[in-house]
């Protein structure tokens, strides 16, 4: 494995270690305000909301990494060798292909965020949107790279 997935998968890793832990702690003060204190802070709701959409979409390459998504193989383990790896090249390839529409389309979408904010913390909320194009960069990394050990691999 590359440096550079390497380094990908590990940061990611260690990003969402820090988004969960934060996010317990956001929840944690959102109940005890709610228990202890008799008064909900309004802003741990948005909070925790945008955390688990880039917990979410982060989590979501981390597991094209680990090739840990649904996968049905009913017809792709009976196909000849070299075939499944063709097969398995160009589903990579087409996948790539969705993940290039969905960076273009989170970064014009990301685009609306910029004059936007949110209604407790005032946040911009480009810092939400950016989520999509970013997950979608790291999966097209992670693809690109089971392409290529994909086409590397004769064994298929």
């Amino acid at each position: 494995m590359s440096v550079v997935l390497v380094r990908l998968r590990v940061g990611l890793q260690l990003i969402l270690a820090v988004l969960l832990a934060v996010l317990f702690a956001d929840l944690v003060l959102q109940i005890g305000s709610r228990y202890l204190v008799q008064r909900a802070l309004i802003w741990t709701e948005e909070v925790s909301r945008f955390l688990l959409v880039w917990i979410v979409f982060l989590g979501a390459a981390l597991a094209v990494h680990a090739r840990a998504h649904f996968v049905v193989e009913i017809l792709t383990e009976r196909l000849p060798s070299r075939l499944h790896r063709w097969w398995m090249v160009a589903i990579a390839a087409s996948l790539i292909g969705l993940m290039a529409t969905f960076l273009y389309q989170g970064i014009v979408f990301g685009e609306l965020g910029l004059h936007s904010r949110s209604p407790s913390l005032g946040l911009p909320m480009i810092y939400v949107y950016a989520a999509v194009p970013v997950s979608a960069a790291c999966m097209i990394v992670f693809f690109l790279a089971e392409i290529r050990q994909r086409l590397a691999d004769r064994r298929g």
